[in-house]
C-alpha cells in the first residue's frame, strides 16, 4: 500500500512539473507569428513623474532579422488636468541615451481629473539591448519648452533586471 501511494505521489509530482508551464505572463509574453518570426511583448513598465503624473511603457520586440526597426515602444503619459503633448522623448539608462524618433501621437483622452496621451515610436533592436543592460531608466519629455522627467519605480527596476536576465540573454 505504501509503495502504491509513493508511486502515485511520484507520478503526480512528475506530471505537475511537466505540464505546468513556466509563465512570465506578468512581465512578458512570446508569440510565434510564423516564418521563423517570434514577437515578444513586454507588459507595462511604470515611471513616476512629479505629482501624480506617470508613464506606462509597453514594448514589442519583433525578432525578424530583416526588420531594422524591430522594437516598438508605446507610451501612455498620464497627467493631472492637462495633456503633455511631446515634442521629443528620450530614454536614458546608465550611459545610453535613446531618442524616440518618428514619434506618433495615437490619441488623447480625458478621464475625470487625468489626461492620457498615447504615443508610439520605433527603435533599433541594438538600442533596446543597450537599454536593458541597466535597470535605472529616466524618461525625459520636452513639451512646449518644458522638460518633464520620469523615473522608474523600484518594481520597474526589478522587472527590467528580470527581462535582462531571462529574455534578453536568450535573444
Amino acid at each position: 500500500m505504501k509503495m502504491k501511494i509513493t508511486i502515485i505521489l511520484f507520478i503526480s509530482f512528475f506530471l505537475q512539473n511537466c505540464y505546468l508551464p513556466y509563465s512570465n505572463s506578468k512581465i512578458f509574453e512570446s508569440f510565434y507569428v510564423g516564418n521563423g518570426r517570434t514577437n515578444y511583448f513586454i507588459k507595462s513598465l511604470k515611471f513616476q513623474g512629479s505629482g501624480k503624473s506617470k508613464i506606462l511603457i509597453d514594448i514589442t520586440l519583433n525578432m525578424m532579422k530583416e526588420n531594422q526597426n524591430a522594437v516598438t515602444i508605446n507610451l501612455s503619459i498620464i497627467n493631472d488636468k492637462e495633456a503633455i503633448i511631446a515634442d521629443s522623448i528620450f530614454i536614458s539608462s546608465d550611459n545610453e541615451l535613446v531618442a524616440l524618433n518618428g514619434l506618433h501621437l495615437l490619441f488623447l483622452e480625458k478621464n475625470k481629473n487625468q489626461v492620457l496621451s498615447r504615443y508610439t515610436s520605433k527603435i533599433d533592436l541594438q538600442e533596446a539591448f543597450k537599454l536593458f543592460k541597466n535597470n535605472k531608466w529616466n524618461i525625459t519629455i520636452y513639451s512646449n519648452g518644458l522638460k518633464y522627467i520620469f523615473k522608474n519605480t523600484h518594481k520597474t527596476m526589478r522587472k527590467i533586471e528580470y527581462l535582462n536576465e531571462y529574455l534578453f540573454i536568450i535573444l
